[in-house]
């Protein structure tokens, strides 16, 4: 039978894998709006130079979402393991 610590410490590997996944999105997002801008993907797209913009945006902000997450899951995790 699974006890709780063991249930909980795949939880939170498979919340780090989420989150680290989420966080590889952004990084691809990002840069696949910079390279759209700079013209090394030609898109055809009359709206591509915003959507690049766009895409760069969101990058960032998935980002910013997605290190804000790791850190919360680390600083909480430390903070359990320094009580015991």
């Amino acid at each position: 039978m699974i006890s709780i610590g063991q249930y909980k410490r795949s939880l939170m590997r498979w919340i780090y894998i989420a989150v680290g996944i989420f966080c590889a999105w952004a990084v691809l997002l990002f840069l696949g709006g910079i390279l759209v801008k700079q013209g090394i993907i030609n898109d055809t797209d009359q709206y591509a130079r915003l959507n690049a913009v766009s895409s760069m945006i969101w990058g960032l902000f998935c980002g910013w979402v997605a290190s804000g997450m790791f850190w919360f899951l680390s600083h909480k995790l430390s903070k359990k393991r320094s009580s015991k």
